[in-house]
């Protein structure tokens, strides 16, 4: 199990973990041999030693008043800071092992509830509409993936997303909204907006339609936030890790909400991607040339094959269809 972050380990101490954040620390200790265990803590001895952190700053969930009590009867005196005997840190790392010990065998504190989560997953050609039971709607695209649990924790509402979807969340400002799409975090209160993250596409976006969004990068060492307004678009490049934000045409980005397919001098490669999400139909360029052929059609409630007629009219390619037990699987395009 991989190892917390020193962000997450910092806010355990401080008691500011999420549900999740916390039960992974849990999780990790727990999956940790002896030596394992040992080296853990030593390292956060050595972190108290260098006055890296002192016990008025460790407010990990029960332990706080328990160290504060073995400084008193240790000291018998104020500590000062810059002389915190070894023994003591020896005593708050004993302390932590029997806490978990505790956690998982002796029920001597709350055990945190385990997270059932829940997941939808779309196929081409599908889309589905979620409503969660704090009254979020969600849209969810064709080739996505959504996980939510079952019950929200007591700090956020935290969905996690591979592919697109248009959120609709409901208003919670003591709870707030996170979309966490992996290297892209996105979080809420209340408010319209479309995430899309497809794991085989270059760029992570975020439109927002109304409300407020603060977007960081999930990245070590980058605290970096970015707020949008309305009809601004954060698009985030994968590979040089940057990002820029943009105005966007609301038909563009959630017009496929409503069955809506506007396109814009997009190369006809990236035209047929979106068919294929949406049309759950492989689509294929014989001749390469074509792939960068600009297409600009807009596209509302249309079938699959009106659409066709009209990228062969554009660009001047013909087609031709391969057939599986009755039912089409691929549309092959290619130059007379």
């Amino acid at each position: 199990m991989k190892k917390p972050s020193k962000d997450i380990i910092q806010k355990f101490y401080e008691n500011k973990c999420d549900d999740i954040e916390y039960q992974y620390i849990i999780e990790y200790l727990n999956s940790l041999d002896k030596n394992d265990l040992n080296n853990f803590l030593d390292e956060h001895i050595h972190k108290l030693e260098n006055d890296e952190l002192s016990i008025e700053e460790v407010q990990a969930p029960d332990f706080k008043n328990i160290l504060n009590e073995i400084d008193k009867n240790k000291t018998g005196r104020t500590r000062n800071k810059k002389h915190f005997p070894y023994s003591i840190a020896a005593s708050i790392a004993l302390l932590i092992i029997l806490s978990v010990y505790a956690i998982y065998f002796t029920g001597l504190f709350d055990k945190p509830e385990k997270i059932k989560w829940n997941e939808k997953i779309t196929k081409l050609g599908q889309k589905s509409i979620i409503t969660l039971l704090d009254g979020t709607h969600i849209t969810l695209n064709a080739g996505s993936k959504l996980r939510y649990p079952a019950t929200f924790g007591k700090a956020t509402r935290e969905v996690r997303l591979e592919g697109e979807a248009y959120f609709e969340v409901a208003h919670n400002p003591q709870k707030p909204f996170v979309v966490n799409t992996g290297e892209v975090v996105t979080t809420v209160l209340g408010t319209k907006f479309n995430v899309k993250a497809y794991p085989s596409e270059a760029n992570i976006k975020v439109a927002l339609l109304e409300g407020k969004v603060k977007v960081t990068k999930n990245e070590k060492n980058n605290n970096d936030e970015i707020y949008l307004l309305p009809k601004q678009q954060m698009v985030y490049n994968r590979k040089t890790k940057r990002e820029s934000v943009l105005e966007f045409d609301s038909r563009k980005v959630i017009g496929w909400t409503k069955n809506l397919l506007v396109f814009e001098n997009d190369e006809l490669k990236d035209v047929l991607v979106i068919l294929e999400r949406a049309f759950g139909i492989k689509l294929e360029i014989q001749n390469k040339n074509a792939l960068k052929k600009q297409i600009s059609a807009n596209f509302e409630d249309e079938s699959f094959w009106g659409i066709i007629e009209v990228i062969k009219y554009l660009t001047d390619l013909q087609t031709k269809t391969i057939v599986e037990n009755n039912e089409l699987k691929k549309v092959i395009f290619y130059k007379n």
